[in-house]
C-alpha cells in the first residue's frame, strides 16, 4: 500500500511523472537529490507511456556505454518494484490521445506528441505534469489544469 501522507507540509499534491522526471530518480545525475526531495510526500502518478519513454532513455544510455546491460536491467527492475509500491499507475486512454492530438494542433504551444500525451494524462488525473528541463525539476500545471476549457 502506498503511503501518501503529507507529514505537516500541507496537503499532498497529485504529481504525474514523465520520463524526464523518472530518469534522475533511478540513474545518478546532478539532479538526483533534487528529484527525490521535490517528489517526497506527494501522490506520484506514472503511466505506461512514461515507463516506455523511461525504458527508451535507459536503453539509450546502455547503447552509449554510460551503463552496462546488467546495470540497465537493474534500473528496469528498480523502476518496476517502485511503481508497484509507491505510485499510482495510469494507462493511456483513447481520450488522452484525442486530447494530445488537439494539443499538438495548437501550434502556439509548440508541443511534440509525447509531451502532449503526458500532459493529457496529467489533466485526466487532475495532477501537475512533472518533468525535468535544463537540470531543474518542475511542474507544468497551467496547460494541465488551469487552461482546461481552452484545450479542445
Amino acid at each position: 500500500q502506498t503511503d501518501h501522507s503529507h507529514s505537516g507540509r500541507g496537503l499532498a499534491l497529485n504529481l504525474y511523472l514523465d520520463a524526464s522526471a523518472l530518469l534522475p530518480l533511478f540513474i545518478e545525475e546532478d539532479r538526483t537529490g533534487q528529484a527525490h526531495e521535490s517528489l517526497r510526500n506527494n501522490v506520484l502518478i506514472i503511466s505506461d507511456v512514461a515507463i516506455a519513454e523511461f525504458s527508451s532513455g535507459v536503453a539509450r544510455r546502455a547503447r552509449l556505454g554510460e551503463i552496462n546491460d546488467s546495470g540497465a536491467a537493474g534500473v528496469f527492475a528498480a523502476l518496476d518494484a517502485w511503481t508497484l509500491r509507491a505510485t499510482r499507475r495510469e494507462m493511456l486512454t483513447t481520450g488522452d490521445v484525442i486530447l494530445a492530438i488537439s494539443l499538438v494542433r495548437r501550434l502556439e504551444l509548440g508541443l511534440r506528441a509525447p509531451d502532449a500525451v503526458n500532459i493529457a494524462i496529467a489533466q485526466r488525473c487532475d495532477s501537475a505534469d512533472v518533468r525535468c528541463k535544463n537540470g531543474t525539476i518542475g511542474a507544468i500545471g497551467a496547460i494541465a489544469r488551469n487552461d482546461r476549457h481552452r484545450l479542445t
